[in-house]
């Protein structure tokens, strides 16, 4: 026993296991090159720097979408630099192109041969439709029923035909051609993403006298008009593009207060609340139907997350109201055409062939191309026009 070292009685000394030599280091090798703490400091700043410009699309989202408030306004402060940095580095590109590879832009990644079948079956939604769906142009009845996908679509009472409704407006009337053709406008927030450009390509179709154009803002809707003024957007539409027909939906981005003309707080689901919000509804509506134009007003789909599903079903029972007293608004129930058969949300749902195809994106609330062309086939059979399926 070494000098000066004592041992305690029933004691044995524990030996310490041996390191791998790749991690005991000896005398005489050389020292591990460690970062300073500053230079790992800066490392870090970096890559969250470079994380926000790659991803600026969710930051403003995620500042936009807070209520009004001392928070919201800091936000958006804070993420204008990486807004205008990362656009005109065009950083933005990359979380773009990942969200087509997802399946934002593409039938790639919702499943092989998910495009061609559910076109299939839109063009068994207008063969079961028939001409009683196409008198839908003139967008006045209300219990009608697309059987395709159930009670989904409230359009003018079976037996109807465009030229036996008497107040239908003569630019609905056509004939439409390739040359003057329909024109339809698609408006509304982020959910509108994938519709857009899918009723874009159906309508651009060889043969099909119509066409479209789309004009979306992420994070829009009704309930801020100090972040995005839908009315003056849609004037401004209205100048530049003439349409005949406009399809519309947001709601996404609405369930939460709003402000009313005094400048006071009116909390969702009040009297006040409703009111406010039905009158920027039928505002819009009236204002998309001047000189004989037609609405086709689209509801929100059942939402993944309960809480939110409940706000969206609140929002799209107003919308569905608000058409009702309309005679050129019809109102299509995409709560119908995306729930599951006991009702509650999917992220699958068969396709024409009877295949499960991904309708919905994984945050639970977009629509994935597959989904968009669901929604478009319960759409086109109200066009007056013959879209070939």
């Amino acid at each position: 026993m070494a000098a000066g070292t004592t041992a305690q009685p029933g004691r044995q000394r524990r030996s310490l296991p041996r390191l791998p030599r790749s991690y005991a280091r000896e005398v005489g090798d050389p020292a591990r090159r460690t970062m300073a703490a500053g230079r790992a400091l800066l490392v870090i700043i970096i890559a969250l720097l470079l994380g926000g410009l790659l991803n600026v699309t969710a930051l403003t989202e995620a500042a936009d979408r807070q209520p009004p408030s001392l928070k919201r306004d800091i936000s958006q402060v804070l993420v204008w630099p990486f807004e205008q940095i990362s656009g005109l580095l065009g950083l933005d590109q990359p979380r773009q192109l990942l969200a087509e590879r997802l399946g934002r832009d593409a039938d790639a990644g919702t499943g092989g041969g998910t495009g061609t079948s559910i076109a299939a079956a839109g063009a068994q939604a207008e063969a079961q439709a028939g001409d009683a769906l196409g008198a839908a142009a003139a967008l006045a009845g209300r219990e009608a029923i697309d059987t395709a996908l159930g009670n989904a679509v409230a359009i003018p009472e079976a037996g109807e035909s465009l030229e036996d409704q008497p107040t239908l407006s003569g630019r609905l009337e056509g004939p439409f051609t390739e040359a003057e053709p329909l024109v339809v406008g698609v408006i509304g927030d982020s959910l509108t993403e994938q519709i857009g450009p899918t009723l874009i390509q159906r309508l651009g179709r060889p043969g099909v006298p119509g066409e479209a154009f789309h004009d979306f803002t992420y994070s829009s809707g009704l309930s801020r008009p100090d972040f995005y003024d839908w009315p003056a957007r849609a004037a401004q539409l209205m100048a530049e593009e003439d349409p005949d027909i406009w399809v519309v939906m947001v709601g996404a981005n609405d369930g939460q207060d709003v402000i009313d003309d005094d400048g006071q707080f009116r909390q969702l689901g009040t009297d006040e609340w409703e009111a406010i919000y039905r009158s920027r509804i039928g505002g819009l509506m009236d204002q998309l139907t001047v000189d004989g134009r037609a609405v086709i007003w689209i509801g929100q789909p059942v939402m993944r997350d309960t809480e939110f599903d409940e706000r969206m079903e609140y929002l799209s029972g107003l919308y569905q109201s608000e058409a009702a007293e309309r005679a050129y608004v019809s109102f299509v129930d995409a709560r119908r055409v995306f729930a599951a058969e006991d009702g509650r949300y999917a992220d699958y749902l068969p396709a024409g062939d009877g295949s499960l195809s991904q309708m919905r994106l994984g945050d639970g609330i977009h629509l994935t191309r597959s989904g968009a062309e669901r929604l478009v086939s319960q759409i086109l059979p109200l066009l007056p026009i013959e879209t070939g399926g």
